[in-house]
């Protein structure tokens, strides 16, 4: 039930690549041209954390020029993921980019259908992540190279979701300090949404 949807997902979308081998306009330097935008918008952020000239929450001079913007004060997720991927395997952000997007965007499948299947409506779970994987909309915005968050949208509202649902009220960590522990006993089924949610707010 997991493995179908995201196997046509990735299929529908990595599917371009044939085009892409056909066409060397589609290549500069032999590096695959972003295909959105805002694509190099958050490159740009990634090349700049790893060169240590990301400054979260400064100035950024190459945004809302004349009057320059500011960096987010937490990079986005996207920017963070393909930097360090690119470092990890020596590469550059535009060849991470290639299929950093679509191998994302199918993640949702996961939360989604295990949330459904928890509720009692396992085939509603099926049809919806089958459905939502070649939806012409979200295929049209986690396509290769397209180097966007949108590729983590659904993820994180799903997650949160089975993270709410499955978890009982009655479990909690303890995160011990040297003022009190007994003062911060945590329910897990809250902390963790929260971890969720300051990780997809942080990618907006």
């Amino acid at each position: 039930a997991i493995l179908f949807p995201i196997f046509i997902g990735l299929y529908v979308r990595f599917d371009d690549l044939e085009v892409w081998k056909q066409r060397q306009n589609f290549y500069f330097q032999e590096r695959p041209i972003f295909t959105s935008y805002d694509a190099f918008y958050f490159a740009r952020w990634s090349k700049e954390y790893l060169n240590g000239t990301f400054k979260g929450g400064e100035t950024d001079p190459l945004r809302f020029v004349p009057d320059k913007g500011k960096y987010p004060p937490i990079i986005p997720m996207e920017s963070w993921l393909g930097a360090k991927l690119a470092q990890l395997l020596g590469t550059h952000i535009e060849n991470v980019a290639l299929w950093l997007s679509p191998l994302l965007s199918v993640f949702f499948v996961i939360p989604f259908v295990f949330y459904f299947y928890k509720i009692g409506f396992p085939l509603s779970g099926f049809s919806g992540a089958l459905l939502g994987v070649i939806s012409i909309v979200y295929l049209t915005r986690t396509s290769i190279v397209r180097y966007d968050t949108d590729s983590l949208n659904l993820f994180f509202p799903f997650a949160i979701a089975i993270s709410i649902f499955a978890l009982p009220l009655i479990k909690y960590i303890f995160v011990g300090t040297k003022v009190n522990p007994s003062l911060c006993i945590l329910p897990i089924n809250l902390l963790i949404p929260f971890l969720l949610s300051k990780s997809f707010l942080s990618s907006k």
